[in-house]
């Protein structure tokens, strides 16, 4: 989607029908859609088979994945302190994971 609206020259500010003409001709900005309709039907899934206090701390992962592919398809550069902040999210989401369910009173 960032491709899609960057390039574009898209002035969301000035939000006419030859605007959103061009969006939903715009691939990017579909793909982006579609993709986010997916993550949104996969949601509604796990949501139906565990607890929403075990499932959501998985969002998390949603960050690393996202820095990585944006280094990959944007060429968008990844620092130190990017690695380091994914490193205490995996921990923290390893933690979640591996614990859930141990303490529970």
């Amino acid at each position: 989607m960032r491709r899609g609206m960057s390039g574009s020259g898209f002035e969301l500010s000035v939000l006419d029908a030859t605007t959103i003409i061009n969006l939903i001709k715009n691939f990017y900005v579909m793909s982006g859609l579609f993709v986010y309709g997916l993550s949104f039907i996969l949601w509604l899934y796990v949501l139906s088979r565990v607890q929403v206090s075990y499932a959501y701390p998985f969002v998390s992962l949603s960050y690393p994945i996202v820095m990585i592919l944006s280094n990959v398809f944007l060429k968008e550069p990844l620092g130190k302190g990017l690695w380091i902040g994914v490193f205490f999210i995996l921990i923290g989401t390893t933690i979640i994971g591996v614990t859930y369910g141990r303490w529970d009173s």
